[in-house]
């Protein structure tokens, strides 16, 4: 994990559209056919609710296009989920995650890294393989927040302890929470989440002004993003 916990605060009237998007894990094409549905403007803000490695195939070249658009200017915020951790201990951390029996923390996108070089330079290096020594990467992951907070929504990864302020919030809980936590939603603040996959493919409004931005991408093959100054919702496919 990186050590430095970060929340960023926003105003959302400096934005025309706020786009909300989570768990795009690997699935490139999905999220160009995403730019293209929702035709993303330079005065939108478009939030990426976390995991955007793991599962697919191009976890890689989703972080690239990431740096790539917000070099053009678009407005492009990305908050840590627990594959983006797990990631970042694999890749520069430890090979802690390599020994768990799931296997689908941070290797995949190692993987991927791996293949993606060997396309990009026709041959073998272990220097330009290892990902270790990818600083781009690593200076992307560091600079994601763990929160985003404005005066009327807070986007986190898998979930808000309504119990706790928002400075006293604990990563464990923002990264791999399964709580109901929505049933005590007692911020007077829409909460965005993602993380626990929609089985039906559709983005979920729980009680409380509370909604799940998880459509499971990784077996619906599907990615569901919302307008969240008119809740209109759009689906990819």
């Amino acid at each position: 994990m990186s050590s430095n916990f970060k929340i960023e605060y926003i105003n959302e009237n400096n934005y025309n559209r706020i786009f909300v998007v989570s768990d795009i894990h690997g699935y490139y094409n999905l999220f160009k056919k995403l730019l293209n549905k929702i035709n993303l403007k330079k005065d939108d803000l478009l939030i990426i609710l976390g995991d955007s490695c793991d599962r697919g195939e191009n976890s890689i070249e989703l972080y690239l296009k990431y740096i790539e658009l917000q070099e053009q200017g678009y407005l492009i915020k990305h908050i840590w989920g627990n594959h983006e951790d797990m990631l970042y201990e694999s890749a520069f951390i430890s090979s802690y995650y390599k020994d768990l029996w799931y296997k689908v923390g941070g290797d995949e996108t190692v993987y991927n890294y791996e293949q993606y070089i060997k396309k990009l330079i026709g041959k073998e290096n272990k220097n330009l393989l290892d990902i270790s020594n990818a600083k781009w990467l690593k200076k992307f992951l560091e600079a994601m927040p763990f929160m985003i907070v404005s005066d009327k929504s807070i986007f986190v990864h898998a979930g808000f302890d309504c119990s706790k302020t928002v400075e006293e919030q604990e990563v464990d809980y923002l990264l791999w929470n399964r709580d109901n936590f929505w049933e005590n939603n007692n911020t007077g603040k829409n909460i965005f989440f993602g993380h626990t996959p929609s089985t039906s493919g559709k983005i979920k409004e729980y009680p409380n002004n509370v909604f799940c931005l998880d459509t499971g991408s990784f077996f619906n093959y599907k990615l569901g993003v919302m307008e969240i100054k008119t809740k209109k919702i759009f689906y990819i496919e």
